[in-house]
Protein backbone atom coordinates (compact mmCIF):
# COMPACT_ATOMS: atom_id res chain seq x y z
CA UNK A 1 0.00 0.00 0.00
CA UNK A 2 0.94 3.53 -0.64
CA UNK A 3 1.88 5.86 2.40
CA UNK A 4 -1.65 7.37 3.42
CA UNK A 5 0.06 11.12 2.58
CA UNK A 6 0.61 9.71 -1.46
CA UNK A 7 -1.88 8.46 -4.01
CA UNK A 8 1.54 7.41 -6.08
CA UNK A 9 5.09 6.57 -4.77
CA UNK A 10 7.41 5.27 -7.34
CA UNK A 11 10.74 4.53 -5.54
CA UNK A 12 13.79 3.47 -8.02
CA UNK A 13 11.97 2.12 -10.32
CA UNK A 14 13.00 0.90 -13.85
CA UNK A 15 12.40 -1.55 -17.15
CA UNK A 16 14.71 -2.94 -19.27
CA UNK A 17 13.92 -4.70 -22.77
CA UNK A 18 16.02 -7.44 -24.18
CA UNK A 19 16.66 -6.14 -27.63
CA UNK A 20 17.78 -9.17 -29.75
CA UNK A 21 19.13 -8.97 -33.30
CA UNK A 22 17.31 -11.39 -34.79
CA UNK A 23 14.69 -14.08 -34.31
CA UNK A 24 16.72 -17.03 -33.88
CA UNK A 25 18.95 -15.25 -30.91
CA UNK A 26 15.58 -15.68 -28.45
CA UNK A 27 15.41 -19.48 -28.80
CA UNK A 28 19.40 -19.34 -27.90
CA UNK A 29 19.19 -17.27 -24.97
CA UNK A 30 16.36 -20.01 -23.94
CA UNK A 31 18.46 -22.99 -24.66
CA UNK A 32 21.80 -20.76 -23.01
CA UNK A 33 20.18 -19.25 -20.35
CA UNK A 34 22.63 -16.92 -18.10
CA UNK A 35 25.76 -18.49 -19.97
CA UNK A 36 26.06 -16.12 -22.59
CA UNK A 37 23.60 -13.75 -23.72
CA UNK A 38 22.41 -12.97 -27.73
CA UNK A 39 20.78 -9.99 -26.54
CA UNK A 40 21.51 -5.86 -25.99
CA UNK A 41 19.79 -4.07 -23.21
CA UNK A 42 17.52 -1.44 -23.42
CA UNK A 43 16.87 0.66 -20.13
CA UNK A 44 13.20 2.36 -21.06
CA UNK A 45 13.30 3.72 -17.41
CA UNK A 46 16.21 4.26 -14.96
CA UNK A 47 15.60 4.37 -11.41
CA UNK A 48 12.57 6.88 -11.39
CA UNK A 49 11.74 7.83 -7.92
CA UNK A 50 8.90 10.66 -7.20
CA UNK A 51 5.72 11.02 -5.29
CA UNK A 52 2.12 12.81 -5.83
CA UNK A 53 -0.29 13.85 -3.01
CA UNK A 54 -3.95 13.45 -3.59
CA UNK A 55 -5.54 15.56 -5.36
CA UNK A 56 -2.16 16.94 -7.72
CA UNK A 57 -2.33 17.54 -11.44
CA UNK A 58 0.96 16.34 -12.65
CA UNK A 59 2.15 17.05 -15.79
CA UNK A 60 4.82 14.45 -17.69
CA UNK A 61 6.80 15.76 -20.72
CA UNK A 62 9.58 14.66 -22.46
CA UNK A 63 10.33 14.11 -26.13
CA UNK A 64 9.48 10.96 -28.16
CA UNK A 65 11.02 7.82 -26.73
CA UNK A 66 11.81 9.32 -23.17
CA UNK A 67 9.96 6.97 -21.67
CA UNK A 68 7.04 8.81 -20.76
CA UNK A 69 3.98 6.33 -22.03
CA UNK A 70 5.90 2.85 -20.77
CA UNK A 71 6.68 5.04 -16.64
CA UNK A 72 1.97 5.58 -17.44
CA UNK A 73 1.93 1.92 -17.77
CA UNK A 74 4.06 0.68 -15.07
CA UNK A 75 1.80 3.21 -12.56
CA UNK A 76 -1.45 1.74 -14.46
CA UNK A 77 -0.51 -1.83 -13.71
CA UNK A 78 -0.08 -2.81 -17.91
CA UNK A 79 3.20 -3.30 -17.75
CA UNK A 80 5.37 -4.55 -14.65
CA UNK A 81 8.55 -3.13 -13.53
CA UNK A 82 11.79 -4.87 -13.85
CA UNK A 83 12.70 -3.23 -10.21
CA UNK A 84 11.95 -1.02 -7.90
CA UNK A 85 8.68 -0.16 -6.22
CA UNK A 86 5.29 1.06 -7.51
CA UNK A 87 2.29 2.13 -4.67
CA UNK A 88 -1.18 3.34 -5.48
CA UNK A 89 -3.85 3.97 -3.44
CA UNK A 90 -7.45 3.66 -4.54
CA UNK A 91 -9.51 3.06 -8.11
CA UNK A 92 -6.79 4.06 -11.64
CA UNK A 93 -7.85 4.47 -14.54
CA UNK A 94 -5.73 5.46 -17.49
CA UNK A 95 -6.21 6.77 -20.99
CA UNK A 96 -3.08 5.21 -22.19
CA UNK A 97 -3.79 4.59 -26.10
CA UNK A 98 -6.87 5.46 -28.10
CA UNK A 99 -9.20 2.88 -28.19
CA UNK A 100 -7.88 0.36 -25.57
CA UNK A 101 -9.99 -1.32 -23.51
CA UNK A 102 -12.96 -1.32 -25.89
CA UNK A 103 -14.33 -4.20 -27.93
CA UNK A 104 -14.23 -3.43 -31.57
CA UNK A 105 -17.42 -5.41 -31.81
CA UNK A 106 -19.46 -4.05 -29.22
CA UNK A 107 -21.39 -1.71 -29.11
CA UNK A 108 -20.11 2.05 -27.05
CA UNK A 109 -23.38 1.20 -24.61
CA UNK A 110 -22.06 -2.48 -24.21
CA UNK A 111 -18.35 -1.19 -23.89
CA UNK A 112 -19.66 1.55 -21.26
CA UNK A 113 -21.07 -1.40 -19.11
CA UNK A 114 -18.03 -3.49 -19.82
CA UNK A 115 -15.28 -1.10 -18.88
CA UNK A 116 -17.23 -0.31 -15.48
CA UNK A 117 -17.40 -3.77 -14.60
CA UNK A 118 -14.06 -4.76 -14.77
CA UNK A 119 -12.68 -1.58 -12.73
CA UNK A 120 -15.19 -3.49 -10.18
CA UNK A 121 -18.32 -1.03 -9.97
CA UNK A 122 -21.29 -2.75 -9.07
CA UNK A 123 -24.57 -3.00 -11.05
CA UNK A 124 -26.10 -0.10 -9.53
CA UNK A 125 -23.20 2.16 -9.86
CA UNK A 126 -23.11 1.57 -13.60
CA UNK A 127 -26.71 2.58 -13.84
CA UNK A 128 -26.14 5.66 -11.83
CA UNK A 129 -23.57 6.98 -13.66
CA UNK A 130 -24.91 5.91 -17.26
CA UNK A 131 -26.21 8.48 -17.62
CA UNK A 132 -24.03 10.73 -17.25
CA UNK A 133 -21.65 9.52 -19.18
CA UNK A 134 -23.57 9.27 -22.41
CA UNK A 135 -24.65 12.58 -22.23
CA UNK A 136 -20.94 13.59 -21.52
CA UNK A 137 -19.42 11.99 -24.57
CA UNK A 138 -22.53 13.05 -26.83
CA UNK A 139 -22.21 10.52 -29.88
CA UNK A 140 -25.92 10.46 -30.00
CA UNK A 141 -27.09 7.67 -31.89
CA UNK A 142 -23.90 6.06 -32.55
CA UNK A 143 -23.58 4.65 -28.42
CA UNK A 144 -26.07 1.99 -29.78
CA UNK A 145 -23.76 1.10 -32.74
CA UNK A 146 -19.79 -1.18 -32.80
CA UNK A 147 -16.97 1.00 -32.16
CA UNK A 148 -15.24 -0.33 -35.01
CA UNK A 149 -17.61 2.25 -36.96
CA UNK A 150 -16.32 5.24 -34.55
CA UNK A 151 -14.38 8.13 -35.71
CA UNK A 152 -10.85 8.56 -33.52
CA UNK A 153 -12.74 11.63 -32.13
CA UNK A 154 -15.70 9.73 -30.93
CA UNK A 155 -13.58 6.70 -29.53
CA UNK A 156 -12.20 9.31 -27.63
CA UNK A 157 -15.22 10.71 -26.73
CA UNK A 158 -16.50 7.85 -24.93
CA UNK A 159 -13.56 6.74 -23.61
CA UNK A 160 -12.83 9.56 -21.44
CA UNK A 161 -16.05 9.79 -20.49
CA UNK A 162 -15.83 6.39 -19.37
CA UNK A 163 -12.56 7.12 -17.22
CA UNK A 164 -13.97 10.25 -15.69
CA UNK A 165 -17.16 9.11 -14.37
CA UNK A 166 -16.34 6.39 -12.42
CA UNK A 167 -14.73 8.58 -9.19
CA UNK A 168 -11.28 7.24 -9.55
CA UNK A 169 -8.85 8.22 -7.31
CA UNK A 170 -5.85 8.70 -9.94
CA UNK A 171 -6.56 9.30 -13.46
CA UNK A 172 -3.61 8.89 -16.23
CA UNK A 173 -4.05 10.42 -19.80
CA UNK A 174 -1.20 9.92 -22.62
CA UNK A 175 -2.07 12.57 -24.89
CA UNK A 176 -5.30 10.83 -25.64
CA UNK A 177 -7.11 14.67 -25.74
CA UNK A 178 -5.34 15.79 -28.74
CA UNK A 179 -7.67 14.01 -31.32
CA UNK A 180 -10.57 16.05 -29.99
CA UNK A 181 -12.50 18.87 -31.58
CA UNK A 182 -11.48 22.20 -29.26
CA UNK A 183 -15.03 22.42 -27.53
CA UNK A 184 -14.72 19.27 -26.10
CA UNK A 185 -11.06 19.48 -25.17
CA UNK A 186 -11.92 22.34 -23.17
CA UNK A 187 -15.68 20.35 -21.74
CA UNK A 188 -12.76 17.97 -20.70
CA UNK A 189 -10.28 20.25 -18.91
CA UNK A 190 -13.21 21.92 -17.32
CA UNK A 191 -14.10 17.77 -15.92
CA UNK A 192 -10.21 17.35 -14.64
CA UNK A 193 -10.43 20.57 -12.73
CA UNK A 194 -13.38 19.32 -11.03
CA UNK A 195 -11.85 15.91 -10.32
CA UNK A 196 -8.72 17.55 -9.01
CA UNK A 197 -10.97 19.97 -6.49
CA UNK A 198 -12.65 16.17 -5.53
CA UNK A 199 -9.19 14.84 -4.79
CA UNK A 200 -8.44 13.06 -7.69
CA UNK A 201 -4.71 12.67 -8.68
CA UNK A 202 -4.40 13.56 -12.24
CA UNK A 203 -1.09 12.71 -14.52
CA UNK A 204 -1.77 14.50 -17.48
CA UNK A 205 1.01 13.58 -20.84
CA UNK A 206 1.14 16.14 -23.13
CA UNK A 207 3.32 18.28 -25.76
CA UNK A 208 1.49 20.95 -25.51
CA UNK A 209 3.47 23.27 -22.63
CA UNK A 210 0.24 25.37 -22.85
CA UNK A 211 -2.03 23.17 -22.32
CA UNK A 212 0.08 21.89 -19.00
CA UNK A 213 0.70 25.26 -17.71
CA UNK A 214 -2.89 26.19 -17.48
CA UNK A 215 -3.55 22.31 -15.80
CA UNK A 216 -0.54 21.28 -13.93
CA UNK A 217 0.90 23.05 -10.63
CA UNK A 218 3.85 20.65 -11.55
CA UNK A 219 5.25 18.82 -13.95
CA UNK A 220 8.07 15.93 -14.29
CA UNK A 221 10.45 16.02 -17.33
CA UNK A 222 11.58 12.77 -18.30
CA UNK A 223 14.36 12.68 -20.54
CA UNK A 224 16.62 8.98 -21.73
CA UNK A 225 14.42 7.25 -18.64
CA UNK A 226 15.24 9.21 -16.32
CA UNK A 227 13.94 11.88 -14.18
CA UNK A 228 15.96 15.67 -15.74
CA UNK A 229 14.02 17.92 -13.76
CA UNK A 230 10.74 17.97 -11.35
CA UNK A 231 9.07 20.90 -10.15
CA UNK A 232 6.80 24.21 -10.79
CA UNK A 233 5.16 24.02 -13.74
CA UNK A 234 6.84 27.82 -15.25
CA UNK A 235 9.93 26.46 -14.59
CA UNK A 236 10.04 22.97 -16.08
CA UNK A 237 8.17 24.43 -19.27
CA UNK A 238 10.46 26.86 -19.64
CA UNK A 239 13.79 25.14 -19.35
CA UNK A 240 12.34 22.34 -21.35
CA UNK A 241 11.12 24.63 -24.33
CA UNK A 242 15.03 25.84 -24.43
CA UNK A 243 16.04 22.27 -24.91
CA UNK A 244 13.52 21.16 -27.21
CA UNK A 245 14.26 24.36 -29.28
CA UNK A 246 17.57 24.07 -29.73
CA UNK A 247 18.72 26.97 -27.49
CA UNK A 248 22.48 25.81 -27.87
CA UNK A 249 25.17 26.31 -30.45
CA UNK A 250 26.82 24.02 -32.18
CA UNK A 251 30.18 23.09 -31.13
CA UNK A 252 30.44 26.51 -30.12
CA UNK A 253 30.26 28.22 -26.36
CA UNK A 254 27.38 30.75 -26.23
CA UNK A 255 28.27 33.50 -27.46
CA UNK A 256 28.59 37.00 -25.41
CA UNK A 257 26.49 39.93 -25.81
CA UNK A 258 28.06 43.02 -27.55
CA UNK A 259 28.01 46.17 -29.09
CA UNK A 260 29.54 46.89 -31.86
CA UNK A 261 29.62 50.14 -33.80
CA UNK A 262 26.41 51.23 -35.55
CA UNK A 263 25.89 52.01 -38.93
CA UNK A 264 26.12 55.71 -40.07
CA UNK A 265 22.12 56.08 -40.96
CA UNK A 266 20.03 57.49 -38.37
CA UNK A 267 17.20 54.83 -39.50
CA UNK A 268 19.66 52.14 -37.97
CA UNK A 269 19.80 51.36 -34.21
CA UNK A 270 22.36 54.20 -32.59
CA UNK A 271 22.83 53.17 -29.27
CA UNK A 272 22.44 50.55 -26.57
CA UNK A 273 23.53 47.04 -26.99
CA UNK A 274 22.77 44.66 -30.15
CA UNK A 275 23.02 41.34 -28.98
CA UNK A 276 22.82 38.40 -31.68
CA UNK A 277 23.14 35.13 -32.28
CA UNK A 278 24.84 33.97 -35.52
CA UNK A 279 22.40 32.21 -37.78
CA UNK A 280 24.13 29.14 -38.77
CA UNK A 281 25.44 28.12 -35.40
CA UNK A 282 22.22 27.81 -33.73
CA UNK A 283 20.93 23.93 -33.86
CA UNK A 284 17.59 23.39 -34.64
CA UNK A 285 15.07 20.65 -34.68
CA UNK A 286 14.28 20.83 -38.67
CA UNK A 287 16.65 22.25 -41.19
CA UNK A 288 17.53 25.61 -41.70
CA UNK A 289 16.20 26.06 -45.18
CA UNK A 290 16.91 29.41 -47.06
CA UNK A 291 16.63 31.34 -50.58
CA UNK A 292 17.15 34.28 -53.07
CA UNK A 293 19.17 35.27 -55.32
CA UNK A 294 21.95 36.09 -52.86
CA UNK A 295 22.37 39.61 -53.27
CA UNK A 296 22.37 40.44 -49.67
CA UNK A 297 22.02 37.49 -46.89
CA UNK A 298 21.38 37.49 -43.45
CA UNK A 299 23.88 36.46 -40.76
CA UNK A 300 22.85 36.45 -37.24
CA UNK A 301 19.84 37.30 -34.98
CA UNK A 302 18.17 36.98 -31.85
CA UNK A 303 14.83 37.40 -29.97
CA UNK A 304 14.13 38.45 -26.43
CA UNK A 305 11.78 40.31 -24.14
CA UNK A 306 11.38 43.54 -22.96
CA UNK A 307 14.44 42.56 -19.97
CA UNK A 308 16.81 41.31 -22.56
CA UNK A 309 16.29 37.42 -21.79
CA UNK A 310 17.60 35.64 -24.41
CA UNK A 311 14.97 32.41 -24.64
CA UNK A 312 12.96 30.13 -26.42
CA UNK A 313 9.78 30.58 -25.10
CA UNK A 314 7.79 33.33 -23.82
CA UNK A 315 5.35 34.76 -22.02
CA UNK A 316 2.08 35.68 -23.74
CA UNK A 317 2.36 39.87 -23.98
CA UNK A 318 5.66 40.17 -24.05
CA UNK A 319 7.05 42.85 -25.32
CA UNK A 320 9.37 41.82 -27.20
CA UNK A 321 13.06 42.99 -29.49
CA UNK A 322 13.63 41.09 -33.03
CA UNK A 323 17.55 42.32 -33.77
CA UNK A 324 18.48 41.08 -37.52
CA UNK A 325 21.72 41.42 -39.14
CA UNK A 326 22.51 40.82 -42.63
CA UNK A 327 25.31 41.64 -45.17
CA UNK A 328 24.82 43.26 -48.96
CA UNK A 329 26.96 41.26 -51.25
CA UNK A 330 28.65 42.37 -54.52
CA UNK A 331 25.73 44.52 -56.30
CA UNK A 332 23.93 47.48 -55.18
CA UNK A 333 20.91 47.10 -53.81
CA UNK A 334 17.88 48.51 -54.46
CA UNK A 335 17.09 51.60 -52.82
CA UNK A 336 13.60 50.50 -51.70
CA UNK A 337 15.20 46.73 -50.43
CA UNK A 338 13.53 45.91 -46.83
CA UNK A 339 14.05 43.41 -43.66
CA UNK A 340 11.07 41.53 -42.67
CA UNK A 341 9.86 38.85 -40.33
CA UNK A 342 7.50 36.58 -40.40
CA UNK A 343 6.03 33.92 -37.16
CA UNK A 344 4.43 30.91 -38.70
CA UNK A 345 2.05 28.75 -36.63
CA UNK A 346 2.56 24.85 -36.83
CA UNK A 347 0.49 25.00 -39.87
CA UNK A 348 2.87 27.38 -41.69
CA UNK A 349 0.74 29.70 -41.45
CA UNK A 350 2.02 33.82 -41.51
CA UNK A 351 0.47 34.91 -37.85
CA UNK A 352 2.67 37.76 -37.88
CA UNK A 353 4.30 39.15 -41.25
CA UNK A 354 6.30 42.79 -40.78
CA UNK A 355 8.88 44.47 -43.14
CA UNK A 356 10.28 47.82 -42.73
CA UNK A 357 9.23 49.21 -45.69
CA UNK A 358 5.50 48.39 -44.77
CA UNK A 359 6.31 49.99 -41.37
CA UNK A 360 7.48 53.70 -43.71
CA UNK A 361 11.32 52.86 -42.44
CA UNK A 362 14.11 53.25 -45.19
CA UNK A 363 17.42 53.76 -45.06
CA UNK A 364 20.50 54.54 -47.94
CA UNK A 365 21.28 50.85 -49.83
CA UNK A 366 24.58 49.61 -48.20
CA UNK A 367 28.38 49.36 -49.98
CA UNK A 368 29.15 45.94 -50.70
CA UNK A 369 30.36 44.14 -47.95
CA UNK A 370 28.71 46.38 -45.10
CA UNK A 371 26.38 45.07 -42.64
CA UNK A 372 22.41 46.44 -42.48
CA UNK A 373 21.16 46.40 -38.99
CA UNK A 374 17.18 46.58 -37.34
CA UNK A 375 15.80 46.13 -34.46
CA UNK A 376 12.05 45.33 -34.59
CA UNK A 377 9.74 45.31 -31.80
CA UNK A 378 6.35 44.41 -30.96
CA UNK A 379 3.84 42.87 -28.44
CA UNK A 380 3.55 38.45 -28.36
CA UNK A 381 -0.41 38.95 -28.54
CA UNK A 382 -0.66 36.28 -30.28
CA UNK A 383 -2.08 32.57 -29.01
CA UNK A 384 -0.12 30.79 -27.19
CA UNK A 385 1.59 27.59 -29.00
CA UNK A 386 4.83 27.14 -30.85
CA UNK A 387 5.84 29.20 -33.61
CA UNK A 388 8.61 29.35 -36.19
CA UNK A 389 10.69 32.56 -36.78
CA UNK A 390 11.28 33.68 -41.00
CA UNK A 391 13.80 36.31 -41.43
CA UNK A 392 14.07 37.72 -45.25
CA UNK A 393 15.31 40.74 -47.28
CA UNK A 394 13.25 41.79 -50.20
CA UNK A 395 12.80 44.23 -52.73
CA UNK A 396 10.43 45.42 -54.62
CA UNK A 397 9.89 43.73 -58.67
CA UNK A 398 6.96 44.36 -60.94
CA UNK A 399 4.58 45.02 -58.32
CA UNK A 400 5.69 41.47 -56.28
CA UNK A 401 8.32 41.14 -53.32
CA UNK A 402 11.23 39.12 -54.72
CA UNK A 403 14.04 38.11 -52.23
CA UNK A 404 17.57 38.13 -51.84
CA UNK A 405 17.27 35.82 -48.69
CA UNK A 406 14.39 34.34 -47.48
CA UNK A 407 15.00 31.93 -44.33
CA UNK A 408 12.93 29.71 -43.07
CA UNK A 409 13.31 27.44 -39.51
CA UNK A 410 15.58 30.52 -38.21
CA UNK A 411 14.08 30.16 -34.87
CA UNK A 412 11.66 28.22 -32.95
CA UNK A 413 10.16 29.07 -29.64
CA UNK A 414 6.86 28.96 -27.92
CA UNK A 415 4.65 31.14 -26.43
CA UNK A 416 2.92 30.86 -23.00
CA UNK A 417 0.16 31.80 -20.61
CA UNK A 418 -0.88 30.72 -16.89
CA UNK A 419 -4.71 31.08 -17.93
CA UNK A 420 -6.45 30.41 -21.45
CA UNK A 421 -6.45 32.06 -24.45
CA UNK A 422 -8.74 32.08 -27.31
CA UNK A 423 -8.82 33.28 -31.04
CA UNK A 424 -5.30 33.94 -32.80
CA UNK A 425 -4.37 37.49 -31.82
CA UNK A 426 -5.89 39.02 -28.85
CA UNK A 427 -5.31 42.90 -29.05
CA UNK A 428 -5.23 45.75 -26.38
CA UNK A 429 -9.02 46.22 -26.33
CA UNK A 430 -11.62 48.26 -24.26
CA UNK A 431 -15.04 48.29 -23.24
CA UNK A 432 -17.76 49.78 -21.56
CA UNK A 433 -21.09 48.83 -20.10
CA UNK A 434 -23.71 51.47 -21.52
CA UNK A 435 -26.93 52.86 -20.24
CA UNK A 436 -30.07 50.63 -22.23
Amino acid sequence: MCSDSYALDLQHVSKVYHIYEAPHHRLLQMICGYRKRFFREFKALDDISFQVKPGESVGIIGRNGAGKSTLLQVIAGTLAASSGQCHTTGRITALLELGSGFNQEFTGHENVLLNAAILGMSEKEIAERYDDIAAFADIGDFINQPVKTYSSGMKMRLAFAVQAFIDPEILIIDEALSVGDGAFQMKCMQRMREMVEQKTTILLVSHSLQTLRSFCSRVIWIDEGRIKMDGDTREVTGHYSEVLFGTATKDKPKPKLKVESPQKSTSLEEEGDFPLVPLESVSRTETLRRWGNGEARVNAFSLHDGSGKISKSYEFGSMMQLNVEAEAGDKILDEEFSVAFAIKNRQGLDIISISTDRLGVFVDPPDAGEKIRVRFQFPLQIAPGDYSLVLAIAYPLEGRRAYMDYVENAHYFSILSDRPRYGIYEPDATAVFLEA
